[in-house]
């Protein structure tokens, strides 16, 4: 009995034996089997991540040549721009330069004094014509310096080059230690009563020019002559605009000033033109400036100002009009047609200032509001200003009509 309950007993411990190593077996076999999972995940990470890796790197590299691609492009594009952009900048300063020749030679015809008038409107414009004739009749005529070389200029337009002689006709020498601008660019009064002369000192070499007061003389106690100089000798010019004169004489500032040399040229038609500048001491600047806020409206600036339609009122200050004037011709000039309108205008009223032209005319001096009534009447008539002047004698013939007290008995 004992026997077969030790039997049984050992029987069961070899089955609870059996049965621990059967779960140990079984729990060895999970954890193979559970790290060959997780060896079989790792190896798929790796490899999902080494896919990835490389969609990335091929994502980049796909992405940095489209990349390259764009900016080439782009820049390619940039540099078809840039060139066409080029070539219409150098279109169009081509046509401007074209344009501005044309406009300089439509304006061939105007004389010296008349774009003095026109761009600075310095001077009473009547009143200087009258003295300019008076000086020139009263004074002895000049004997002519004539250069024995001619310069760059004048070879130029002999070569027919209009455009580089007009721009090699700037001289503007080096500005004085301890001096400044007083008054820019302006014409010279009474030059077109000396073309000879003028013509003379444009083709010369190294010109300067010298100011010197005229206290004797009899027209304008003010007056300060112009001189020429060059390499041939000296030129009697004409005048500084009337009320430039008196600016400096009622200043008294004729010892702290000079003339600059701006321009001189000779274009086409006789078309002459010297422009000078004022130069001054600095400290007598202010002082100059002030002179101008006293001075009342000229007829030149009342002219410019009417015939343009600008508003003013008659009490406004010779600088506030110079002011005006000067910022509204910077634009108006770009209208070519209606600046050669506003300047063959201005040549028509000189041809009624010029002694010589009324004699011609056979018409005695014509107050200035019956020569304007005249003038715009015929403009209405015929359609334009240039229109009247390819006839000016009609002028004379229609003031005669209207007015026959003004007929000149020679």
């Amino acid at each position: 009995m004992i026997y077969f309950l030790s039997l049984i007993l050992v029987g069961i411990v070899l089955l609870l034996f059996i049965n621990a190593n059967s779960r140990r077996r079984d729990g060895e076999a999970k954890r193979a089997l559970d790290a060959e999972r997780h060896d079989r995940e790792a190896r798929e990470n790796a490899e999902r991540l080494s896919r990835e890796a490389r969609e990335a790197l091929e994502k980049r590299e796909k992405e940095a040549r489209e990349a390259a691609e764009r900016l080439d492009r782009e820049a390619l594009e940039a540099l078809e721009k840039r060139e066409i952009e080029a070539r219409e900048a150098a279109e169009r300063l081509n046509r401007e330069a074209q344009e501005a020749a044309e406009r300089l030679d439509r304006e061939a015809g105007a004389k010296a004094l008349v774009v003095e008038i026109s761009e600075k409107n310095h001077s009473e414009q009547a009143d200087e014509m009258a003295q300019s004739a008076a000086l020139t009749e009263e004074l002895p005529k000049p004997v002519i310096a004539q250069p024995t070389q001619i310069n760059e200029t004048t070879k130029l337009r002999q070569r027919g080059d209009h455009r580089a002689a007009y721009k090699a006709s700037m001289f503007l020498p080096a500005i004085k230690k301890g001096y400044q601008i007083f008054l820019q660019n302006m014409g010279i009064t009474g030059l077109g009563f000396r073309r000879e002369v003028a013509v003379a000192f444009i083709e010369d070499l190294n010109q300067t020019i010298r100011l010197e007061r005229e206290p004797d003389n009899v027209k304008d106690k003010n007056a300060i002559k112009v001189i020429g100089i060059g390499d041939s000798g000296e030129y009697f010019l004409g005048y500084l605009p009337k009320d430039v004169a008196l600016q400096i004489v009622r200043t008294n500032t004729f010892d702290s000033i000079y003339g600059r040399l701006v321009r001189a040229y000779r274009g086409t038609d006789d078309y002459l033109e010297i422009q000078i500048q004022i130069i001054g001491l600095k400290e007598r600047k202010k002082e100059f400036d002030e002179f101008l806020k006293k001075l009342p409206l000229n007829k030149s600036h009342i002219e410019y100002l009417t015939y343009w339609g600008i508003p003013f009122d008659r009490n406004l200050a010779t600088d506030e009009a110079e002011q005006r004037i000067a910022e509204h011709s910077s634009k108006a000039r770009l209208d070519s047609n209606a600046w050669s309108e506003y300047t063959t205008y201005l040549n028509l009223l000189e041809q009624l200032d010029d002694e010589d032209q009324r004699e011609y005319f056979g018409i005695k001096k014509v107050p200035r509001k019956i020569a304007l009534f005249a003038i715009n009447a015929l403009k209405d008539e015929l359609g334009s200003y240039q229109a009247v002047a390819e006839d000016p004698e009609m002028i004379a013939e229609r003031i005669l009509e209207e007015h026959p007290e003004l007929t000149l008995n020679l």
